[in-house]
């Protein structure tokens, strides 16, 4: 290990230790500072390949990079920049395997709203651009919203919805956030560190130190959002010169190409998935602000995503699935009899009074439809005057004995779909435990190594590992 990586490593321990950066900076400064080392600027395939780089040449490609916020180099950003060319390039790799999901909608909303465009980094550090990221504190997605913030720039957060999970959706909510953040500190450093740690601290630590500059309020910092802005700089560098640190992907993922259709009905997702001949996991991978096995029956539309090679056969029988992602009338019977639901009865021959207790998700409309009646027919019988009702509540409905009625009652699962895993997972080229356990959520190398009775780190191409008992 060259002079430069030894020093990296320990100003990174620090870092993991939550130790104030500053108490070490003089012993490090002028090392850091004066040492050059080889740079050998020829690229290699070889993955296990780390280039040697010096100072000099950080300095001159962070200053290369034309954008609005100032990308500053010092010992801070230095640790960051060798932990992640050099200590930890499995992350590196990860990241740079899944731009290719985000980054082009990330680059529309900032342009959008008059953005700099290097802030599409910043998902990076909050989340690794995993939009299932859940910190301890509750903030979830790519921006890392708490629920409290999220609800506030208009995410919907509720039983059936998360938007933070969306990406466009939270990506347009985190460029709202970020500007109004600028328009409030003044400089990108600080709007930067007032998205970690709420704009409240920022301000109170610019009054404790008398200044408007991120570095010059180090001090007065909460920890973490002292590593939050070196972070950034560090991750943005990365995304600009992996190249030059011999830093490749071992592939690329891509955004599933997706149709649209927007409903404001219930939709059985199992049973739309059924239809169309598509697995449910390509509908949440689609739609992962969706927290249910259903969409809801809503007074507003919800824009579903399905997978574009089902286009046609979505709009040729479109009026036939959306008839049919419903639960059937047999699944609702036997759903009946096991709540003990009262089901309608005959008992003279024109015309029969049946009760109907109202189940989340209907409508008059659907009500009526179901007993083969007029809306107008259902609101005078009940003296309902406006379009809704309320679950629980108990509806008198007068049908002809000699029409079968279409449905009896019916209730909406209320079962939280599973995030979709693999229990078994077959080793590939360039894998590693690591970046193994990224793949999956709540998965450790730990548990990987437990699950498959490994000591060592070593893997083989073909390998089958258990991942979930």
């Amino acid at each position: 290990m060259n002079k430069v990586n030894k020093i990296a490593c320990i100003v990174v321990f620090c870092i993991m230790q939550n130790s104030n950066l500053f108490a070490f900076s003089s012993a490090f400064r002028d090392p850091i500072d004066t040492l050059v080392v080889n740079t050998d600027s020829t690229i290699l395939a070889n993955f296990d390949f780390v280039p040697d780089f010096s100072t000099s040449d950080i300095r001159t490609r962070l200053k290369s990079v034309s954008g609005e916020i100032d990308l500053t180099y010092n010992n801070y950003v230095f640790s960051f920049i060798d932990y992640l060319t050099v200590r930890n390039r499995e992350y590196a790799r990860m990241v740079l395997r899944r731009q290719s999901l985000y980054m082009p909608i990330f680059e529309k909303y900032l342009k959008q709203y008059g953005m700099p465009d290097e802030l599409k980094y910043l998902s990076i550090v909050e989340s690794g651009l995993n939009p299932k990221a859940l910190s301890r504190s509750g903030a979830l997605g790519l921006w890392q919203f708490i629920p409290s913030t999220g609800k506030h720039m208009g995410l919907r957060i509720d039983s059936h919805f998360d938007d933070r999970m969306s990406v466009e959706k939270s990506t347009e909510a985190a460029c709202k956030y970020l500007k109004s953040l600028y328009r409030s500190t003044g400089n990108w450093h600080l709007a930067l560190a007032a998205y970690n740690c709420g704009p409240g601290n920022i301000m109170k630590a610019v009054r404790r130190c008398g200044k408007k500059d991120f570095w010059k309020i180090y001090n007065c910092l909460p920890q973490e959002t002292r590593s939050y802005v070196p972070q950034f700089i560090a991750v943005t560098y990365l995304m600009n010169f992996h190249k030059e640190h011999n830093l490749y992907p071992e592939f690329y993922e891509y955004p599933m190409l997706y149709d649209t259709v927007s409903v404001n009905q219930y939709v059985n997702i199992e049973n739309l998935c059924k239809h169309m001949g598509i697995c449910s996991e390509d509908i949440f991978a689609l739609n992962p602000e969706v927290k249910r096995n259903y969409i809801p029956n809503s007074e507003s539309n919800f824009l579903l995503r399905y997978p574009s090679d089902k286009a046609e056969f979505f709009r040729n029988n479109r009026d036939w699935l959306l008839d049919s992602v419903s639960e059937s009338v047999e699944e609702v019977i036997e759903l009946n009899k096991k709540l003990n639901t009262p089901i309608a009865t005959s008992s003279s021959k024109s015309s029969t009074k049946v009760f109907h207790n109202v189940k989340r998700g209907q409508t008059l409309s659907f009500i009526a439809d179901r007993y083969d009646i007029t809306v107008a027919q259902l609101k005078k019988w009940n003296h309902i005057h406006g379009h809704k009702v309320k679950v629980g509540q108990r509806l008198t409905v007068w049908k002809k004995e000699d029409k079968k009625a279409k449905i009896h009652s019916y209730t909406h699962s209320s079962k939280v779909y599973p995030d979709p895993k693999k229990k078994y997972y077959q080793v590939k080229q360039g894998d590693t435990l690591w970046s193994i356990s990224r793949k999956y959520d709540n998965v450790s190398v730990d548990e990987i190594k437990r699950l498959n009775n490994i000591s060592d780190s070593e893997l083989k191409i073909g390998q089958r590992l258990l991942i979930q008992n």
